[in-house]
């Protein structure tokens, strides 16, 4: 029993490995490649840093890495707010009420990115209001309000509600109890969600 749970260990591991280097194994060609003198990648030129030089002087691609930055915080922000409060009203609901807001809470997730633009991009044209940051920031929100509130409600299922009515009881009102008893309990859940809908958001704004 011992030797078979060594060998399913080891299998594990290298598995893991694998998934490692594949993943991380074309990030590692491109750092390397990046010390290249060539302007082509497949031409080896030689060692040399003048492409790091060179970077601070692109006022453009530092101006879209703040822009993004901006974006993804602000969109990973609203998603993980309108999140957990989707999170906590579902969790009151009955269980038929709770799965159809789960499955329409976590509909974009399987929608494909192209199809929820255009709805977007058809409801801002509707309105009326003109494109620009505040409409991305509105669509990543959209988008990311799926992945926050998955992350979200799966930290409620394990929530135990004595602690919160606990803190009614003995007299806290009910922001109290949400500030100083739910939101420090879910506070590694929201993290979580936040940092998901960060990296989302921060892939797909180009």
């Amino acid at each position: 029993m011992n030797d078979q749970r060594t060998r399913l260990r080891w299998v594990g591991r290298l598995v893991l490995a694998l998934a490692l280097v594949t993943m991380y194994l074309p990030l590692a060609m491109v750092f390397l490649h990046s010390f290249n003198e060539s302007r082509l990648g497949a031409v080896d030129s030689g060692f040399s840093l003048r492409w790091y030089g060179s970077l601070w002087d692109r006022g453009d691609l530092w101006s879209g890495l703040w822009v993004s930055l901006l974006v993804a915080a602000l969109a990973s922000t609203l998603s993980v707010i309108l999140g957990l409060g989707a999170a906590i009203g579902v969790h009151q609901w009955r269980y038929r009420a709770r799965r159809l807001a789960n499955g329409v809470l976590t509909l974009p997730l399987v929608i494909p990115d192209i199809i929820l633009a255009i709805a977007l991009a058809v409801v801002f044209y509707a309105i009326g209001m003109a494109q620009g940051l505040t409409t991305v920031v509105l669509a990543h929100t959209v988008f990311g309000i799926a992945y926050a509130f998955v992350v979200v409600v799966a930290a409620m299922q394990d929530f135990d509600e004595n602690l919160y009515r606990a803190a009614l009881d003995c007299g806290a009102r009910p922001w109290q109890a949400f500030y100083h008893v739910l939101l420090p309990l879910l506070s590694p859940s929201l993290l979580v969600a936040w940092l998901l809908v960060f990296a989302l958001s921060f892939e797909d704004f180009l």
